[in-house]
């Protein structure tokens, strides 16, 4: 195995729109239809974990605040917190033979769930994405480019806690462009092995 950047030239810029679900109410969450299979940390240990994204916690007590002067009309579910983030931020490990995966650890600490928006959501031929826990006790996933939805963009279900990691394995055989958009900006990476 072989980390770093050093191997695979990239072009990046990125902002992901984070969506910090402090669940106030329970909903049921719509399901996104995932194609299964296990995230490649799952099928071999890690020399290192993914690198760590703080995201800032929403102010919960103003939130409140404002929901009780508006007498809880329209519902809250939880709180959008913007966040600037890139390829640079997570870290790419190649399995020999078998694929290149890009992980990163995104946490906000007292968030009951979390979700990650895409505003455009793009993944190469054959690569899949997949979000868990630290302990591996909650998988979604595996989502591909055929989970992008009619605007071009892309969000799953809410995850419970306050920490997820994205994990998105590309196949080796399958060098290619990746494109995301977010709401602000474009994203662009290249994904050869």
């Amino acid at each position: 195995m072989t980390h770093g950047h050093a191997a695979s030239p990239m072009v990046l810029t990125r902002s992901i729109r984070t969506s910090i679900l402090v669940a106030m109410l329970s909903f049921p969450a719509a399901a996104q239809v995932a194609r299964g299979g296990l995230p490649e940390s799952l099928l071999q240990p890690f020399p290192t974990p993914a690198p760590f994204l703080a995201v800032p916690a929403p102010d919960v007590a103003r939130y409140m605040a404002d929901d009780e002067a508006r007498e809880h009309r329209p519902l809250r579910y939880g709180a959008v917190v913007e966040v600037d983030a890139g390829i640079a931020d997570g870290t790419w490990t190649t399995l020999p033979g078998r694929a290149r995966v890009w992980r990163l650890q995104i946490a906000s600490p007292g968030a009951r769930s979390l979700a990650v928006e895409f505003s455009r959501f793009e993944l190469p031929r054959g690569a899949r994405m997949w979000v868990l826990d630290e302990k591996s006790e909650t998988v979604l996933g595996a989502y591909t480019a055929a989970n992008r939805h009619a605007d071009d963009g892309f969000v799953f279900e809410p995850f419970p806690g306050d920490e997820l990691t994205l994990e998105v394995s590309v196949p080796s055989a399958h060098p290619t462009r990746c494109s995301r958009r977010a709401r602000s900006s474009t994203t662009t990476a290249t994904c050869s092995p």
